[in-house]
Order: structure tokens, then C-alpha cells, then sequence
């Protein structure tokens, strides 16, 4: 049976081999319509690929087709459609479906740009524009990338291979460009899980207990109590490790349990996925933003009640270093001082005005917000540059906002 894989369906499951497929050309458009059937081994798994193609309309999708590889390029999902019949809920689930997709072009005629806006983190540790490190990290096994910017690289090895990051020296303003094949396009991408199933777009389930973020690099769950997180780190083989569980504290008391989480952002370059506790009076909303070829995961925390002490924390002493980068005046954050049993260190590094407990994170009082990167200086005294904890600070204080968008060569 062929294998048709639009944007990020088909990652886990299949969708049947379509039973029409019309591909028409005009003087400025070239459409492509595929109307078949969605069956999978059951109706749940059946239903999870109806929700995830609808999800994807508008969408820039790279689409792969193994009896066929004249459709694997790049295009706009411009619409599509499920129809349900009487036995679409019975036994494995049968959904017709028809989509239209605008062509864009194989990979010979399509290349990429990551757009960067931006500026230095405000801060208090005298960081400045050229001091930190923006950087930009295409798809694993990307080819020709340029950047209009002087910059050195580092490979981090994720679940789908080596990825490359790319690091300037303060340019906030300069575009790169890069190329990949359809294949490749989601490789080493950030992803937001829920129920353990891969969400294509930001109408996803209510699942405060049961949902992941992971770029490949490292992930982020909710601990048992869904009040805290779990982040680890890809040993580079085969698994996960030195998870290590951060917990927010409001006045020294943990928060309650999250009852809502919702995607803000859901692209290959990067996901937003936002966590929500609290009661009827005020609430807790937490933004987890992770980027493709990132160790580290980027939280911004807001509390809508009166201004507390607000810390984040490891939830077990782990013995821990001041880190003040080049360039800064003070400590950016903290660093575990020795390595952990599975060879890394952990890093937490703010930008508010803080105080640093190197026992367990950081704490700011009578505050409202509390801004921090979690995250690994991988292989810890043997890091190369680029992922040393005071290089990771540099990226962090250089985050850059990133939109890719297709463009012919």
C-alpha cells in the first residue's frame, strides 16, 4: 500500500492511498487535489488523523508520496474536507477526504528563510546587543544555508540526527536561507504532543496531565502531579536522560494543578504551548516556547494576583554555580557544579532582576512575572563551545522571535 504523508500526518500513521488525484496548471497556479479515504488500525487512531489533517489547512506542508515521487514538494494546504458516513465510527473508522494544495515546488525550485526580529532581553547584568548570540537551526540534513551575519556553529545530535546550529554575534536584523528535501523538512523539528499523539495544529485536546514538547534535543512533560516539569535531554543514542524536575513556587507554596494547557504555536522552527492554573480569583499562565535545535526550554511566567515571591526551582538540592557570561555585570543564573550521573549539567538563567540560589534556581520578590530558561550544558565539563553554560546564557539573552516562510531560489 502507498504511503501519502501531508505536513506532519502520516509521521505516525498512515492515510490510505487516495482514490482521486488531479493535479491542474494556470498561467500563476498549479492545484493539486487528492480525494480518498482515512482508515487506520482503529477508529481512535482513525479520528486522530481526521483532526490532525484538518488542522493543517493553511499550512506551509511538505508532502511525500511513495508510488509517486513527482508530488514530493512544498505546498500551501488551501482547503480541505472530511466527510463523515454511517460507518464512519464503526471498527477502524472511514472518513472520506478531499484537499486542495497550492504548489509551491520541489525542493530544486523552493528554499527557506528564517525571518529574525528582535532584540538583546531586557536586563540587569549589562548585557548588551552585541555581546549575545542569536541563533537559527534548519532542519536536520538542510543544505546551502546562508546568513547575511558573522557566525560560528555547533552540532547537537537529536532523536533524527545531527543538527546544526547557528550562531551570530548580536545581528538581530540579518535573514538566513536555507534548502532541505520534502523528507527532511520535520526532522529535528520542535513538536507538541498530547495523549501521546503528535498535534498538527493549535486546536488541540485539553490534556493538562498528558501532554510533551520535545524538538529531538531535549522534552518537557508534566511531573505526576501535574503542578511541575520534567525536562531531559537525547543521550545522543537511543533515550532520554538526567531528567530533572523544576518546580514554580508562588511565596514558597507550589502551585495547584494545571487544569488547562492550549498550543499558541504550533510551526517546525517553534512551538508555544501554555499551561494554566489557578482559581477564580487570579490565575497562573505559563508559556513553555521551544525552538528547533534549542537545549533549553524558555518559560514566561505570569501570576494575575498581588505580587509575590516567585521562584523556580529544582525540586531536590543539586549543588549549583553562579554563571556571569562575558560580558555581563552579574550572574546571568546558575549551572549544576558537577555532572550528573549521565555526564551533563543542568542550566537555569533569567533575565529579571533575581536573586541566585545555587542549591536550587532562582527567586524574585514582589513580582508579577518571573521569566527563565531551563535547560543542559550537554556532556557538562567536557561541553564544546556553543554549548557551555555561558554560551547557552548568550543564546538565551539573544532569543530571537523566528517565522520561516517558502521563497523560489
Amino acid at each position: 500500500m502507498a504511503i501519502l504523508t501531508i505536513g506532519r500526518v502520516g509521521i505516525e500513521v498512515e492515510l490510505n492511498h487516495p482514490s482521486e488525484m488531479t493535479e491542474s496548471r494556470s498561467i500563476d497556479s498549479r492545484e493539486f487535489v487528492l480525494r480518498g479515504y482515512i482508515r487506520s488500525d482503529s477508529v481512535t487512531l482513525t479520528k486522530y488523523l481526521r483532526n490532525e489533517l484538518l488542522e493543517q489547512q493553511g499550512q506551509v506542508v511538505a508532502v511525500t508520496y511513495t508510488l509517486d515521487s513527482h508530488f514530493d514538494a512544498f505546498y500551501l494546504l488551501a482547503d480541505s474536507r472530511i466527510e463523515s458516513m454511517e460507518t464512519s465510527y464503526l471498527r477502524r473508522g472511514l472518513f472520506l477526504f478531499e484537499v486542495s494544495l497550492f504548489r509551491i515546488g520541489a525542493s530544486s525550485r523552493v528554499e527557506f528563510q528564517s525571518n529574525l526580529t528582535g532584540t538583546v532581553l531586557e536586563n540587569t547584568i549589562g548585557l548588551t546587543e552585541g555581546e549575545v548570540r542569536p541563533f537559527v537551526a534548519p532542519p536536520v540534513n538542510h543544505s546551502v544555508f546562508g546568513w547575511d551575519a558573522t557566525f560560528t556553529s555547533v552540532n547537537r545530535v537529536t532523536e533524527d540526527g545531527t543538527i546544526v546550529a547557528y550562531l551570530s554575534t548580536g545581528d538581530f536584523s540579518a535573514d538566513a536561507d536555507w534548502g532541505c528535501e520534502p523528507s527532511a523538512y520535520y526532522d529535528g523539528s520542535a513538536k507538541i504532543y498530547t495523549s501521546d499523539r503528535l498535534r498538527a495544529g493549535l486546536d488541540i485536546p485539553n490534556a493538562p496531565t498528558a501532554w510533551e514538547i520535545n524538538n529531538g534535543l531535549i522534552k518537557v512533560v508534566p511531573d505526576g502531579t501535574a503542578t511541575k516539569f520534567i525536562v531531559s535531554v537525547w543521550d545522543g543514542t537511543s533515550a532520554y536522560e538526567s531528567a530533572k524536575t523544576w518546580e514554580p513556587l508562588l511565596n514558597a507554596a507550589n502551585l495547584s494543578a494545571f487544569s488547562f494547557v492550549n498550543a499558541v504555536r504550533n510551526d517546525p522552527e517553534c512551538v508555544i504551548l501554555r499551561v494554566t492554573s489557578g482559581g477564580n480569583v487570579a490565575r497562573h499562565t505559563i508559556d513553555l516556547q521551544l525552538r528547533r535545535g534549542s537545549p533549553q526550554v524558555f518559560v514566561n511566567w505570569y501570576w494575575g494576583g498581588a505580587a509575590g515571591n516567585m521562584r523556580m526551582q529544582r525540586d531536590s538540592v543539586e549543588a549549583g554555580t553562579s554563571i556571569t557570561p562575558t560580558g555581563a555585570s552579574s550572574s546571568a543564573g546558575v549551572r549544576a557544579t558537577s555532572n550528573d550521573g549521565d555526564g551533563n549539567r543542568y542550566t537555569i538563567f533569567t533575565p529579571t532582576a533575581s536573586k541566585v540560589d545555587e542549591s536550587y534556581g532562582v527567586y524574585v520578590a514582589s513580582a508579577n512575572r518571573l521569566n527563565v530558561a531551563l535547560g543542559f550544558e550537554i556532556d557538562g565539563t567536557t561541553a564544546i563551545a556553543g554549548n557551555t553554560a555561558s554560551d547557552l546564557a548568550l543564546q538565551y539573552f539573544g532569543m530571537v522571535g523566528e517565522r520561516v516562510r517558502a521563497v523560489w531560489r
